[in-house]
């Protein structure tokens, strides 16, 4: 008998078109992206939990990650996760590829249907 056991599919909708007004806000809300590849970093906090939340920021090397963006005509936005309170510290030379984008007024699932690439 195996160790592992199925539960229940993946909550994986079926592929479509992103609604379009969702894209639409957010080619509006960011004009100077357009025609770029839009890569979403978007990493998960480490901890017990919303108070002990905290991610390793010297892991981000933003200067290699800034030359890719450059190489491959890209931006990268950047949205920690809501548990992590320290704040990004993007180099302002880098900010033209590189961007904050852990506002809580933007909803994360949004962002999805907006980027074409999510690490």
């Amino acid at each position: 008998m195996s160790r592992w056991a199925a539960s229940r599919p993946p909550r994986c909708p079926p592929r479509r078109a992103p609604p379009r007004h969702i894209v639409a806000a957010f080619e509006a809300a960011h004009p100077d992206l357009a025609g770029k590849r839009i890569i979403l970093f978007a990493p998960t906090f480490r901890g017990n939990g919303a108070r002990t939340a905290t991610y390793d920021f010297a892991r981000l090397d933003y200067a290699r990650l800034h030359a890719l963006c450059v190489e491959r005509d890209a931006v990268c936005l950047i949205r920690m996760h809501p548990f992590v309170r320290e704040p990004l510290r993007i180099p302002d030379h880098l900010r033209d590829r590189l961007i904050e984008a852990s506002n809580p007024a933007v909803e994360p699932n949004d962002l999805l249907f907006a980027v074409d690439l999510l690490v």
